[in-house]
């Protein structure tokens, strides 16, 4: 995956540097941007069906805490139509 990064857009790589997801990112960049995500769904964000990344997050460290898939716990998603970020909650 690392190998594709010299192609993605400048504000991608300056995204994924920082930890951040923006709007326009495909799977591969939210993977590098902030790591493994262990539950995976469908849903409906906005009227539309997507599919679902979500983290539940350490409470010290606020980042994504391994290990753990409960997507009802979860309080950082972000939602993906047709592979693309079109949203999120509580990710930046």
């Amino acid at each position: 995956m690392r190998d594709n990064f010299p192609s993605y857009p400048p504000e991608m790589q300056s995204a994924i540097r920082a930890g951040r997801v923006i709007e326009g990112m495909n799977k591969e960049q939210v993977y590098l941007s902030i790591g493994l995500c262990e539950c995976r769904t469908s849903s409906y964000y906005k009227g539309r069906q997507v599919d679902v990344w979500a983290w539940e997050t350490h409470p010290l460290t606020g980042r994504p805490w391994a290990g753990s898939s409960d997507c009802w716990r979860a309080n950082k998603r972000v939602y993906f139509e047709n592979g693309i970020v079109v949203g999120w909650d509580n990710m930046n």
